[in-house]
C-alpha cells in the first residue's frame, strides 16, 4: 500500500463513515447535551444528594444540637434539608425528590439521654434508593457522637467530686472529646516511598465531585467509536471487502473506530471549552488522545464478536454501565470503595 492508496482509502472510508445517520444523530447530540447541562443550576447540575430532616420536637438541647450537626454536614455528596411538613417530605421520598428521609421522633431527646434511642429516629425512602446505607451510617455517627456527651456527664459525676472539680472535669472531657471526634484520625500513618511520593497524597484519593458534562460527553466518543466498529462488521457481513486487498482490510478496521473518535473528541474538547469544563491545554490533548487509542484499541477487541448483533446488544450494558460506576452524576466510589476497581472496566471512566 503506497501513500496515494492510503489517503484515497481514508478518504473513501471517512465519507462513507460521516454518510451514517447515527454519527449525524450523535453529533447534533454534543451542542444539545452542552447548552442543557449549561443551563441547569448549579443545584441541578450537582452531584449532590438531597436528604429531608423532620423533628418533631424541635425545643430541647439534644435535638437542637442534632439538627445543627446534620445541617452543617459537608460530606461534598450529601445535603440535608429540614422540612416543617412531614407528609411533604415523606411524598418528596416517594417520588425520590429526596433519597431517603428520617423522622426524629418528639421523645428523640429522652431516648438519647438514657441511651436507649433504638426506634427514636424512622427512615423513609423508596426501593430504588441505593444510598441509603451510606446516609444512615452519617445520621447514626452523629448520634453516637451526640451520645457521647451524655456518657461523659454520668462519668463526671462521681460520688466524692465536688462541683467545682466536676465543672473543670466536664470542660476537660468535653474538649478532649470534641478534639478526638473532629481529628478525623485515631492514629495516623504517613509512609513515604521512593522519591517522597506519600501513600496519603490528596491526588490519590477518588474525587467527590462529578463531570456530567464531560462524561456524557465521553459517552458520546465512546458511542461514535463502537459505531464505527458495527458498521465494519456489517460491511463485512455484507461482503463490502471482499474484493479488497488485505492491506485495506487491516487499514479500514483501525480506521472505522478511528476517524469517528478523532472527529467527536475534537467537537467535545471545543464543547468543553466554550463552556468553561475545560483543563489546560496539555492536560485535554494527553487525555484526548489517550482516549481515543482506548476507543479505538476496545473497538477492535470487538471485532473478535465476528458479527454485528453481539457488538449492538453489549453496546446499551456498557453505555448503562458506564453511567453507573463512572463517576458522571454520581461518585459511587466514594459510598462503595469496592466498585472502584469496576469503574475502571469501562472505557469513558478515562476521558474524566
Amino acid at each position: 500500500m503506497n501513500r496515494n492508496q492510503f489517503f484515497t482509502w481514508t478518504a473513501l472510508i471517512s465519507k462513507h463513515i460521516l454518510k451514517l445517520p447515527i454519527i449525524a444523530v450523535l453529533l447534533l447530540l454534543i451542542p444539545v447535551i452542552t447548552f442543557i447541562i449549561n443551563l441547569l443550576p448549579p443545584s441541578a447540575s450537582s452531584s449532590g444528594v438531597t436528604v429531608g430532616l423532620y423533628f418533631e420536637e424541635k425545643n430541647d438541647e439534644l435535638t437542637k444540637l442534632m439538627r445543627e450537626r446534620l445541617l452543617a454536614e459537608s460530606s461534598g455528596s450529601f445535603t440535608f434539608t429540614e422540612y416543617d411538613d412531614e407528609a411533604l417530605m415523606l411524598r418528596d421520598a416517594e417520588t425520590e425528590k429526596l433519597e431517603c428521609a428520617y423522622v426524629f421522633d418528639a421523645d428523640f431527646s429522652d431516648s438519647l439521654s438514657s441511651g436507649r434511642y433504638k426506634n427514636s429516629v424512622e427512615v423513609y425512602h423508596s426501593p430504588s434508593s441505593m444510598l441509603v446505607s451510606a446516609v444512615n451510617e452519617i445520621v447514626f455517627a452523629n448520634i453516637v457522637r451526640l451520645s457521647g456527651y451524655e456518657v461523659l456527664d454520668e462519668y463526671v459525676r462521681i460520688d466524692g467530686i465536688d462541683d467545682k472539680t466536676q465543672t473543670a472535669l466536664r470542660d476537660y472531657m468535653y474538649s478532649a472529646y470534641e478534639a478526638y471526634c473532629t481529628s478525623g484520625e485515631t492514629f495516623h500513618l504517613d509512609i513515604v516511598t521512593a522519591g517522597n511520593i506519600s501513600i496519603n497524597d490528596d491526588a490519590d484519593e477518588s474525587p467527590i465531585v462529578t463531570f456530567p458534562l464531560r462524561g456524557l460527553l465521553s459517552i458520546l466518543i465512546f458511542l461514535s467509536a463502537m459505531t464505527g466498529c458495527t458498521a465494519w462488521l456489517k460491511d463485512n457481513e455484507n461482503g463490502l471487502f471482499a474484493p479488497r486487498p488485505r492491506s485495506f482490510h487491516v487499514l479500514s478496521r483501525i480506521l472505522y473506530p478511528l476517524l469517528p473518535a478523532v472527529l467527536f473528541t475534537v467537537c467535545c474538547e471545543l464543547a468543553l471549552f466554550i463552556s468553561g469544563s475545560s483543563y489546560s491545554p496539555i492536560a485535554e490533548l494527553t487525555i484526548s488522545l489517550r482516549y481515543i487509542l482506548l476507543v479505538t484499541v476496545f473497538a477492535n477487541i470487538c471485532y473478535l464478536l465476528k458479527k454485528s448483533s453481539p457488538v449492538i446488544s453489549l453496546i446499551p450494558v456498557l453505555l448503562l454501565g458506564s453511567l453507573i460506576f463512572c463517576p458522571i452524576f454520581i461518585n459511587i466510589e466514594n459510598f462503595y470503595p469496592a466498585f472502584r476497581i469496576i469503574s475502571r472496566l469501562f472505557i469513558p471512566r478515562y476521558f474524566l
